[in-house]
């Protein structure tokens, strides 16, 4: 016998499963930010990345502004219904980024999010999670993405020029002692 409740946990279950079905699927670029999405809380969007090089490591990564708090959980997968079906009813774990090893010219991202913490401005919850997106291409035995090779560079040069100056400071207390 079918009761109000059974049917309401089908019902549920069909409205879950339906939104992967007719999601749209946005395209992403390797190692250019998609500015600007947003998310409901409770929803669920879907990228497609393609030109990957197989067996190159890369970075799915989510950022988002301190003053929208929220859980993202991103996960990639290159079966779109393994990545649909092992969502369904998964916890959050607050990850905001995934690294894989593409072995294959396609991956799809998906991204979850969900309010963090109680206000009492009901109206919050209504609103949209403003966050970008980005798929890198991960560099020196993959934990390093691409993006990060001016700031490396910059690092080492303040560091040279630091050691430099202070190499110069000791020689000269070195000459000044001699003298």
């Amino acid at each position: 016998m079918i009761t109000k409740l059974n049917l309401f946990i089908a019902l549920s279950f069909f409205l879950l499963v339906f939104q992967y079905v007719v999601a749209d699927i946005t395209e992403l670029v390797i190692d250019q930010t998609l500015f600007q999405e947003a998310i409901m809380p409770g929803e669920t969007k879907i990228y497609v990345v393609h030109n990957l090089i197989p067996g190159k490591r890369y970075e799915a990564r989510v950022s988002y502004p301190a003053i929208m708090p929220a859980y993202f959980t991103v996960e990639t997968s290159k079966d779109l219904q393994a990545l649909k079906q092992k969502f369904i009813g998964r916890k959050l774990l607050n990850i905001e980024k995934d690294m894989f090893t593409a072995d294959d010219n396609r991956m799809y991202v998906l991204v979850h999010a969900e309010r963090e913490g109680k206000t009492s401005d009901t109206t919050v919850q209504k609103k949209p999670i403003g966050y970008n997106i980005v798929v890198e291409t991960l560099i020196l035995g993959g934990g390093v993405p691409i993006t990060a090779i001016p700031l490396i560079l910059l690092v080492l040069f303040v560091v040279a020029v630091s050691a430099s100056i202070t190499y110069t400071i000791v020689q000269k207390q070195k000459q000044r002692r001699l003298e």
